[in-house]
């Protein structure tokens, strides 16, 4: 067996030396940042939830064993975000016993996240990891292989091609085991020299969009002193804002135990802003005809039928789920998009539910706009498009969009 990285980085300690680039490499890219976030709100009276680290030599170790090739990455022709190729799930099957194998502690209630090694330079986009959450003994097994094979599903695969990086070889991983809260709300801060946008849902309920810390203060939705907590630390994190980046953070508030803060990522603006905040979306306008593809099947059958629907759409707004399980939306899309080479649309309405975008939804909106810099890209609440439209006027200011027609 490896020799295994597991060690806890507790909150409210001393800063210690630990080299990024060389921390990146041992524990990969989001365990990195984590410890380095961790240590900063620590110095601003934040906190995270209580975790510790697992090095990816522990991955490394697993491919060595099971995955000594590499192996095709078969996905459909419309792939789900989370598409894994049948190969890959199979040498999954071995990881729980492997990892059990380790020593490594996982018998109290946990939430872990994969934390992917990055090669190069190349930028690594939101959303690559996995997470797993074992709430009890019977959960393991099944949520341990979904783990790893995370670590290859669709997304994943066309962020790292996207970004430049080799996508044939077996990927490594570091684990962030992390104790799992009662999650009473969870919600997203996009942070930066001229922003200050904060977007917090009840678990099964709406998301509220607050655009200053001046509304959200204003805002009795929250206990006073949560709310003083968010404008604190965002105010403390403002002041480090590279001019042209924001921060993206997420949080969650425990209903018993109050606010603690899961990650922090950079993004970089690729469009400008004219006098908006490009936060969920792109800033500008749209009018013109419009190709609605909502209720579109997402099976290899139908690819053809929608490669049909998609041509002749340069110069046209698509309309599209951002995220369906069981319908083609935003990722099949843009999957389509770059690997039948298809040109993009002037465009892109995805659609979405009332509750929570963080997460993966989050993600996605970055990402179509990270691999379709011509288009814009703009979000809107699903009864806000009415369906069997042939034209669209619609606006976006990066914060919310409003369908003119």
């Amino acid at each position: 067996m490896p020799d295994v990285f597991v060690r806890t980085f507790p909150v409210n300690q001393p800063s210690v030396d630990r080299p990024s680039e060389p921390l990146r490499a041992a524990v990969g890219v989001k365990a990195a940042e984590l410890i380095e976030f961790s240590e900063e709100l620590s110095r601003i009276g934040g906190r995270v939830p209580a975790f510790h680290i697992v090095g990816a030599d522990v991955v490394r170790e697993f491919n060595l064993a099971h995955l000594r090739r590499s192996r095709p990455l078969g996905y459909p022709a419309i792939p789900e975000v989370g598409s894994i190729p049948p190969t890959h799930l199979q040498v999954a099957r071995a990881f729980p016993s492997f990892l059990a194998g380790t020593g490594v502690n996982l018998s109290a209630p946990a939430v872990i996240r994969t934390s992917l090694t990055w090669q190069g330079s190349s930028e690594r986009l939101a959303g690559v990891d996995t997470n797993a959450f074992l709430r009890v003994p019977g959960d393991r097994e099944q949520e341990l292989l979904g783990l790893y094979a995370g670590l290859y599903k669709a997304y994943t695969s066309l962020c790292m091609e996207g970004s430049g990086v080799n996508t044939a070889t077996p990927r490594v991983a570091g684990l962030i085991v992390m104790e799992l809260l009662d999650v009473a709300a969870e919600g997203v801060a996009y942070l930066g020299q001229d922003t200050h946008v904060v977007e917090i849902a009840p678990v099964g309920g709406e998301a509220i969009v607050f655009d200053s810390a001046e509304s959200l203060y204003a805002s009795r939705r929250l206990p006073r002193a949560i709310v003083q907590e968010i404008i604190d630390v965002l105010s403390a994190l403002s002041e480090s804002v590279p001019s042209g980046e924001l921060l993206e953070l997420e949080f969650i508030i425990d209903g018993g135990r109050g606010l603690f803060w899961l990650q922090r990522r950079r993004l970089v603006r690729r469009q400008a802003t004219r006098g908006g905040t490009a936060v969920y979306g792109s800033v500008g306008a749209f009018c013109g005809p419009v190709v609605d593809l909502r209720g579109t099947a997402r099976h290899t059958t139908d690819a053809r039928q929608v490669l049909k629907r998609l041509a002749g759409t340069a110069g046209s707004a698509i309309v599209v789920p951002l995220k369906d399980d069981a319908c083609l939306d935003a990722f099949g899309l843009l999957w389509l998009l770059r690997n039948m080479s298809l040109e993009s649309p002037a465009a892109l309405v995805v659609t979405h539910g009332t509750g929570t975008q963080a997460g993966m939804r989050t993600h996605l909106k970055w990402t179509l706009r990270h691999f379709l810099p011509h288009t814009l890209v703009l979000p809107a609440i699903d009864h806000s498009v009415p369906y069997a439209l042939s034209h669209i006027d619609v606006y976006g200011d990066g914060v919310r969009t409003t369908v003119r027609r």
